[in-house]
């Protein structure tokens, strides 16, 4: 069974994805800046934590690859969808939030494919 802290360090490392994803164009669109909030807000961790990523909401946080923690297939399949509808969430997706998911697709070990069908999946959604 996974503990509490491993499971508030998985969170809180697909929040600080979700906001790298967001802040790749380097602005954060009033849009993007509520959808993160209502993330941060429904996330299962502790107030402290909470506030924590709020603070990253101030200024434009960088993908960190390296500190995404062992996922399981389903997590990292999420993560990437999540970051996918957050690059339309602002109705653009430009060259660094493209850059951003193939990035994310290769750290997460996501098949192209599958981050293809994803990205349809989102783009459909969101256009409809």
């Amino acid at each position: 069974m996974m503990s509490a802290m491993a499971e508030q360090d998985r969170v809180l490392a697909s929040l600080r994805v979700w906001v790298a994803t967001a802040w790749a164009d380097g602005t954060l669109a009033e849009a993007e800046s509520e959808a993160l909030r209502r993330l941060i807000g429904y996330a299962a961790i502790p107030e402290a934590s909470k506030a924590e990523a709020l603070t990253w909401l101030d200024a434009p946080v960088e993908l960190d690859v390296g500190q995404l923690p062992e996922l399981s297939a389903v997590r990292k399949l999420f993560i990437y969808r999540v970051a996918a509808a957050l690059t339309r969430v602002d109705l653009e997706l430009d060259s660094t939030e493209r850059s951003l998911l193939h990035k994310l697709r290769r750290a997460l070990d996501i098949d192209e494919a599958e981050a293809g069908e994803i990205e349809l999946g989102v783009r459909a959604r969101r256009d409809s």
